[in-house]
C-alpha cells in the first residue's frame, strides 16, 4: 500500500517538474518572439508605436485571463452512499470484537 502511494508521489514530482521546465522554456520563448515583434514594428514606423501595440496585445491577454479566472467551474459531486441500519449495525459489531480482542491481548 505504501509503495503505491511512493509510486504515485514520484509521478506527481516528475509530471510537476516537467511542467515547471516547460513553463519556464516556453516564457524564454515569448520572451524571443515578444522582441522580435518589437524589431519588426520599429522597423515598420517607430519605438513608441511598437510599445504601443505590444502594450495593447498584453493588456488583452492580461484581461482576458482575468476574465476565465473568475469563472467558477461546476464539479459534479457524486451522492454519498447511504448508510443502512445493516451497515451501521456490521461497523458497531466489528468495533466491538476489536475491542474484546484487545483485551484479551492486553
Amino acid at each position: 500500500m505504501l509503495t503505491a502511494y511512493t509510486v504515485k508521489a514520484k509521478d506527481v514530482a516528475r509530471r510537476s517538474a516537467l511542467a515547471a521546465v516547460g513553463a519556464v522554456l516556453s516564457l524564454v520563448g515569448l520572451g524571443f518572439l515578444t522582441h522580435a515583434f518589437w524589431l519588426v514594428l520599429s522597423e515598420i514606423r517607430d519605438p513608441i508605436f511598437a510599445a504601443q501595440v505590444l502594450g495593447g496585445l498584453f493588456l488583452l491577454l492580461g484581461g482576458g485571463l482575468l476574465l476565465l479566472s473568475r469563472r467558477k467551474r461546476v464539479v459534479a459531486v457524486p451522492p454519498r452512499p447511504a448508510v443502512t441500519g445493516a451497515v451501521l449495525a456490521e461497523a458497531f459489531l466489528v468495533g466491538m470484537d476489536a475491542a474484546q480482542s484487545s483485551r484479551r491481548r492486553g
